[in-house]
């Protein structure tokens, strides 16, 4: 069987990846992960439930909160660094 280099099933996961632009990267996950960053407003933590791609979906004083409601949308949360 003939590799077809336009079959993404016949790529390794860093071939798949390195091929993607910055925009398929962006979209990648959208609707399915998303991560949370803590920012100081006015003195005090607050956190913020970010979609994939950036978008803000919710903020709240409570992490724990955020956790919940990203369980509820059925979002799978990831670490950033």
């Amino acid at each position: 069987m003939e590799n077809n280099p336009n079959d993404k099933r016949d790529l390794s996961a860093q071939d798949f990846f390195s091929a993607l632009s910055k925009n398929d990267l962006k979209d990648l996950g959208v609707g399915n992960v998303a991560y949370i960053r803590r920012h100081i407003i006015d003195g005090q933590a607050t956190f913020v439930l970010y979609a994939a791609d950036g978008e803000q979906l919710m903020a709240q004083n409570s992490e724990n909160i955020l956790q919940q409601d990203a369980c509820h949308q059925d979002l799978n949360l990831v670490t950033v660094h």
